[in-house]
């Protein structure tokens, strides 16, 4: 069972990620 996610999402996250570590 494969989970496909767009690019897009995975960039919200890094940002997301980014910002919550400040």
């Amino acid at each position: 069972m494969e989970i496909i996610v767009p690019d897009q999402i995975i960039m919200g996250l890094i940002l997301y990620a980014g910002d919550a570590k400040q």
